[in-house]
C-alpha cells in the first residue's frame, strides 16, 4: 500500500512506512551496467505480438516464486514519439494475484525528491489496476489523489504458460509536479518490481526493491522514435443479437463503511499476530476488509501511545490496510500502542470501524 498523506505529532526518529519501503540517504549516481534503450509501439492489450516488442530493450532475471524456488522472467522497455512502453514476462501457470511496477528517478540525480519522480504500477487478481503515481512527501502517491489525471494504461494475460503485463505512460503528459517530461536521448533512472501474491508473497526486482533508493536504480535512455508502421484495419465481425436477460437483482444492503474480516497487530513485515512483546523497533497494524467501503470513500489510520497520546495520521490507505510505526535510533518506548482505522464515505464524516493494539515491554 502507499500512503497518500501523513502527519506526525513530533516524536523524533518515528517514520511511517508503506509496503515496507524505507528511504535511504542521498547518493551521487545510479548503479552502472543496467541501461535499457529500445524503440517501438505496443498495443497495450496483454498480448505479446510476434513483432510488437522485437526492437525493445530487455533484461532477464530470476523471479522468486511463493513456496520457494525461482522462475524465468524478463522486463522490456521501448518508446515511440509519444509513450514509454514497459512490460514484464513471467513463466507462470496463471496471472493470479500479481503486482508489477516501474518507478523512476526523473532528473537522474540518485536522490528520491518529492514532486520530482514518476511511477506506474498495475495489479491483477483483485489488486488495484493501473496506477499513475508520483513521489509525494510520505512515499509514493496516486496522481488522482492530488488533483492530477491518471496518464497511461495497462493490461495483462496468461497464454501458453507465460504471464505478460504491459504498461504505457506518456513521455510528456503535461501533468507538472506528478509526471516526467522527457524526449529523445533523455536519461532517467528506473527500478522494476514484481510481486507474486499467493499463500505467501515473493518480491523480485530489476534494479533495487526499495523504490525510495534511486541511487541503486538502473537507467532508461529514450530512443529516437521509428516511423510508425500502418496497422491493417480488421474486418468487423457481425455481433449476434443477445438474448434478453432477466433484470439485475437488487444489491444487498451493504454498510457504506465496509465490513472488516480481520484486524491484528504484528511486527513490521510479518503476519503473525502479537498482543505483547518485550522489545521492538517497530509495530505493524493490519486490517483486511471482507466487504470494501463504497466507491469514493476515504480511509484514515491514527496511531496512539498509552491510549491518548496521538502519534501520527495516515490518509488514503487502501485494502488490505497495512501501516507501520518504526523508530530508527532505538527500540520503541515501553507502553501500549494502538492503531485505529476510520472510514469516511462520500458525504459523511470519518467513523472508526476497527482498532488493534499491542503492549511493548
Amino acid at each position: 500500500m502507499r500512503a497518500d498523506r501523513a502527519g506526525s505529532a513530533g516524536l523524533l526518529g518515528l517514520a511511517i512506512v508503506v509496503v515496507a519501503l524505507l528511504a535511504s540517504g542521498p547518493a551521487p549516481a545510479h548503479v552502472p551496467g543496467l541501461v535499457l534503450k529500445g524503440s517501438g509501439t505496443a498495443q497495450v492489450d496483454g498480448v505479446m505480438g510476434a513483432q510488437e516488442w522485437k526492437d525493445a530493450a530487455r533484461q532477464d532475471f530470476a523471479a522468486l516464486v511463493p513456496g520457494g524456488g525461482t522462475t524465468s522472467a524478463l522486463i522490456f522497455v521501448m518508446n515511440d514519439a509519444k509513450n514509454l512502453y514497459l512490460a514484464f514476462r513471467v513463466a507462470r501457470p496463471s496471472l493470479g494475484r500479481t503486482h508489477v511496477g516501474f518507478w523512476f528517478d526523473d532528473d537522474h540525480d540518485g536522490v528520491s525528491t518529492p514532486g520530482r519522480e514518476d511511477g506506474v504500477s498495475y495489479g491483477t487478481g483483485g489488486l488495484p489496476g493501473f496506477l499513475d503515481e508520483f513521489r509525494c512527501q510520505t512515499g509514493w502517491c496516486r496522481d488522482t489523489d492530488f488533483g492530477g489525471p491518471s496518464d497511461g494504461t495497462a493490461a495483462a494475460k496468461n497464454e501458453a504458460g507465460w504471464s505478460f503485463y504491459e504498461l504505457s505512460h506518456p513521455l510528456a503528459s503535461g501533468d507538472r509536479g506528478h509526471d516526467f517530461s522527457i524526449s529523445a536521448d533523455s536519461r532517467i533512472g528506473f527500478t522494476a518490481v514484481l510481486e507474486l501474491h499467493e499463500a505467501e508473497s515473493r518480491t523480485s526486482c530489476v534494479g533495487v526493491c526499495n523504490i525510495l533508493d534511486p541511487a541503486s536504480f538502473g537507467d532508461i535512455v529514450i530512443a529516437q522514435a521509428q516511423a510508425p508502421t500502418p496497422t491493417p484495419t480488421p474486418t468487423p465481425t457481425p455481433t449476434p443479437t443477445p438474448k434478453p436477460k432477466p433484470g439485475p437483482k437488487k444489491p444487498p444492503n451493504v454498510p457504506k463503511r465496509g465490513v472488516l474480516l480481520r484486524a491484528w497487530m504484528s511486527l513490521p513485515g510479518q503476519q503473525r499476530p502479537i498482543s505483547t512483546i518485550g522489545t521492538a523497533t517497530g509495530l505493524q497494524a493490519n486490517f483486511v476488509f471482507k466487504t470494501e467501503p463504497v466507491g469514493g470513500s476515504r480511509l484514515r489510520m491514527v496511531w496512539f501511545f498509552e491510549r491518548h497520546k496521538r502519534l501520527m495520521f495516515v490518509y488514503g490507505v487502501r485494502n488490505p490496510v497495512t501501516s507501520q510505526l518504526k523508530r530508527f535510533d532505538k527500540p520503541l518506548a515501553p507502553g501500549l500502542y494502538r492503531a485505529e482505522l476510520s472510514v469516511r464515505p462520500p458525504g459523511s464524516s470519518y467513523k472508526r470501524i476497527g482498532t488493534v493494539e499491542a503492549r511493548v515491554g
